[in-house]
């Protein structure tokens, strides 16, 4: 039998959409970070350090900055003190120390500097989990973008599982098998600039996406088929590899959310 699917998996349906920007220069702890919160159905974006941070969320706004406290550059205390300048508490994120120190002089340094929240290093998932059920988005107002969607929504999959039972492994095998087959033949259409079967592969796939709950790469699809309708076929070729590696990750969390279902 193989083991179980943590159980975080299914916690995240209950979880807020969250634009999340990790702050880490470690590679070995972004991955760690990042595979939580893949598994948890969010993708975050990566600054290496505090002149990093400050740079995208001028670019765009977060929900939620887990912010390593040591950084080159520009260390997480510092960067904090910034973005506390600069940003308002209206539109400011919710900013998450993470720190291996954990001594309580370290809590209090983080949140004097303003930050909100603390965890410690190595991240735990369950700790994580905490800190993202205390982030809410902010009000949105009407020039304000949306916040990412879920890669999987989870309460969909579970309203599926309940209309068909048993047989959602199943559903989910063919899911998979037919949306592979279909970002080929989305490739295939752009190579060979066939605008109608690009259409029909992009409207399949982003509808069978949304039906077992991926989102992300329903919205994605959404997005190409949106393009196509303006825009000649040689301008989304761009698009294709990151339509493919989200497909991957959510084939890597449907296998994983169905596995205690295996024998």
């Amino acid at each position: 039998m193989a083991a179980p699917a943590p159980e975080l998996l299914v916690a995240g349906a209950v979880l807020p959409p969250l634009r999340i920007l990790l702050a880490e220069d470690n590679l070995i702890n972004q991955k760690v970070a990042l595979q939580i919160l893949q598994r948890l159905g969010y993708r975050a974006d990566v600054a290496a350090n505090g002149l990093e941070v400050l740079a995208a969320l001028r670019r765009q706004s977060y929900d939620v900055v887990f912010m390593d406290v040591q950084m080159p550059e520009m260390d997480g205390l510092t960067t904090t003190r910034h973005l506390c300048q600069e940003w308002d508490g209206a539109v400011r994120p919710r900013i998450i120390a993470m720190t291996a120190n954990a001594m309580p002089e370290t809590r209090q340094a983080c949140l004097e500097a303003g930050m909100d929240g603390y965890i410690s290093k190595p991240v735990r998932q369950e700790e994580l989990l905490q800190a993202l059920r205390l982030c809410q988005p902010p009000i949105m107002t009407g020039t304000d973008p949306l916040p990412s969607p879920l890669m999987l929504d989870v309460n969909a999959l579970g309203e599926l599982q309940t209309l068909i039972g048993d047989d959602l492994a199943t559903l989910i095998d063919i899911y998979l098998e037919n949306a592979a087959r279909l970002l080929q033949e989305i490739a295939t259409a752009v190579a060979e600039s066939d605008p109608t079967s690009f259409q029909f592969a992009v409207h399949n796939l982003k509808s069978t996406s949304a039906t077992v709950g991926a989102q992300r790469l329903a919205q994605d699809c959404q997005t190409l088929e949106t393009h196509c309708q303006t825009k000649p076929l040689s301008e989304v070729l761009p698009d294709l590899q990151p339509l493919q590696a989200e497909f991957l990750r959510v084939k890597a969390v449907l296998q994983q959310f169905m596995s205690p279902r295996e024998t």
